[in-house]
């Protein structure tokens, strides 16, 4: 039997780390049926993540 463990980084801790953070991200396209929301975002951010193995 093997056991998987995942450790969860704070929130605060990974939108301090953020490489993007970005707050109220709107994008709306005009259609001949009216307006479409492609995206409604209060608030996202992508975090880099260094694998052992890689090198640059």
């Amino acid at each position: 039997m093997s056991v998987i463990e995942t450790a969860t980084v704070p929130l605060a801790q990974q939108q301090a780390d953020a490489l993007l953070n970005v707050k109220d991200l709107r994008v709306t396209f005009s259609t001949p049926d009216g307006d479409v929301t492609a995206v409604n975002a209060n608030e996202f951010f992508a975090t880099c993540r260094r694998n052992a193995g890689h090198r640059r």
